[in-house]
C-alpha cells in the first residue's frame, strides 16, 4: 500500500507540479502598443522564452516566443521584462536583450541573470544601455575584485547625496545597488519605481474539514503461542487545520499542522495455542475482540498547490502525525458466545507517516484522499498494524 500511495503521490506531481501556473492581470508590449491580458506567472529565474496569455472571458492560451514583445509586466509582483538592445563596449557584437527591470526612472537599473551569474545595467539621463562593470578572480588563496561600477555611477549619477565615500563601499549587490539608483531618483525629484518591493508575502488559511474512511488495510502480528489479525475502521473524523502559505514559487508552497479528531474501532481474531499437560499437544482457542476508542492526531506537513485556472487547484501532501489515545471505551472478547471484558489489550501513542492528493475549487471548498495510519493498539505483546484510506470535505473559514 505504502509502494502504491507512493507511486501515485510522484506520478502526480510530476506530470503536474511545474506544469501549473496561475494566470494574472498584467500586459504585453507589441511595436510600442499595451495590450491588456492575462500571463502565466511562472516565477522565471531567468529572462523568459516563451510567454504564455490569454484574454479576459476566454479560454484558448496563446504562446510566443518572448523577443516577439517589447516587454511585458505582470501586476502587483516584480516581473517586469523590457527589450533592450545593448551594444557592449571594445568592440563587441551588439545583442538584443531581455532584462528584468529592478528601478525604473529618471535612472533605470535592470538585472540579467545567466550561468555565470547575476549581471546588472543601468540606463541614465542620455538613455544609453550600460553594463555596471564588475569582474573578479581568484589569484592564490584571496578574491580580487575590479569595481569600475562604482567610477559609473558617480559620473552618470550626479547627485548630493551620492559621494564618493559611500561608493568607496558599495558591494556589486542587487539590493545596494537598487538603493542606489532609489536615492539618485529621490534626489532628482523624478518619479520612479522600485519594483524589488513587490514581493510575494505569505499567507495564513484556516480549514474545518470532516471525513470518514473509504476502506482499511490490516496485517496479522505473530509470537510465540498468539497471533492476531486486525482489520480497523474510523466511522467519522473532524478536524481543524491551519496552513501557512510559503512566499515562494509563485504561494505553490505551504506548511499546515491543526488537530483531528476521530472514533475508532478494531475488531479483529486473537489465535492462542495453549500446551495440554502430560501429552504435549497444543490446543488452538480463537477469540473475537473488539476495542473502541477516541483519537486525537496533530499532523504536520508540507503541500504543494498546482493551479489549473483561478477556479481549480490541486494539491500533494505528505507529512508525519502524532497520535494521541483520548480514552478507551470498551474491550470485549467473546469466546464460545459468552461475552467478557478484559484488560488484556493497551493503546499507545505514537507517530505515523500520511499522505493525501487534494482538490480545491474557488480555494473556498475542497476534497482530499488521504492514506493515514489508524491502529495504535497492542493485544497482548503483539501489535497488529493498520492503516486507512479517508475522504475528506473542507471548507476554508478564512
Amino acid at each position: 500500500m505504502n509502494k502504491l500511495l507512493l507511486s501515485l503521490c510522484l506520478s502526480f506531481l510530476f506530470t503536474m507540479v511545474w506544469a501549473q501556473h496561475e494566470f494574472q492581470p498584467g500586459y504585453v508590449v507589441k511595436n510600442g502598443q499595451r495590450i491588456d491580458c492575462l500571463i502565466k506567472n511562472e516565477g522565471w529565474f531567468r529572462a523568459p522564452e516563451v510567454i504564455s496569455y490569454k484574454f479576459e472571458n476566454q479560454d484558448k492560451i496563446n504562446m510566443a516566443p518572448a523577443n516577439e514583445f517589447d516587454g511585458f509586466y505582470i501586476e502587483d509582483t516584480k516581473y517586469k521584462y523590457v527589450s533592450r538592445h545593448f551594444q557592449p563596449l571594445y568592440n563587441k557584437p551588439a545583442t538584443d536583450m531581455y532584462l528584468l527591470v529592478l528601478v525604473e526612472g529618471k535612472a533605470s537599473l535592470y538585472q540579467f541573470n545567466s550561468a555565470s551569474g547575476e549581471k546588472y545595467y543601468y540606463e541614465a539621463e542620455d538613455g544609453k544601455l550600460k553594463e555596471l562593470e564588475y569582474k573578479s578572480k581568484i589569484e592564490g588563496s584571496k578574491l580580487r575584485e575590479e569595481f569600475g561600477f562604482r567610477g559609473q555611477i558617480f559620473q552618470d549619477l550626479e547627485c548630493e547625496d551620492i559621494t564618493k565615500a559611500m561608493l568607496q563601499s558599495l558591494e556589486y549587490q542587487k539590493k545596494k545597488l537598487v538603493n542606489v539608483f532609489n536615492t539618485y531618483n529621490e534626489c532628482s525629484n523624478a518619479e520612479y519605481t522600485d519594483y524589488t518591493k513587490f514581493k510575494n508575502k505569505g499567507d495564513f488559511n484556516l480549514y474545518l474539514m470532516a471525513g470518514t474512511s473509504l476502506f482499511t488495510t490490516s496485517t496479522s502480528a505473530k509470537g510465540n503461542e498468539t497471533e492476531v489479525s486486525a482489520p480497523s475502521n474510523i466511522p467519522l473524523m473532524g478536524a481543524l487545520e491551519i496552513e501557512y502559505t510559503l512566499p515562494i514559487n509563485n504561494n505553490k508552497f505551504s506548511v499546515f499542522t491543526g488537530v483531528s479528531y476521530s472514533q475508532n474501532k478494531v475488531e479483529g481474531t486473537l489465535k492462542s495455542k495453549v500446551k495440554v499437560p502430560s501429552t504435549g499437544l497444543y490446543l488452538t482457542n480463537n477469540y473475537d475482540y473488539d476495542v473502541a476508542y477516541d483519537l486525537l492526531s496533530i499532523p504536520v506537513g508540507v503541500r504543494l498547490s498546482m493551479f489549473a485556472d483561478p477556479n481549480h487547484s490541486f494539491y500533494i501532501n505528505p507529512g508525519f502525525t502524532y497520535n494521541f489515545i483520548m480514552s478507551e471505551e470498551e474491550f470485549n472478547f467473546a469466546h464460545f458466545d459468552n461475552n467478557e471484558t478484559k484488560n488484556s489489550s493497551y493503546l499507545d501513542h505514537g507517530i505515523g507517516f500520511f499522505a493525501g492528493i487534494g482538490y480545491r475549487f474557488k480555494s473556498k471548498f475542497g476534497a482530499e484522499i488521504r492514506y493515514t495510519p489508524a491502529n495504535v493498539v497492542y493485544i497482548r505483546e503483539l501489535k497488529p498494524s493498520s492503516n486507512a484510506v479517508v475522504v475528506m470535505l473542507s471548507y476554508k473559514i478564512f
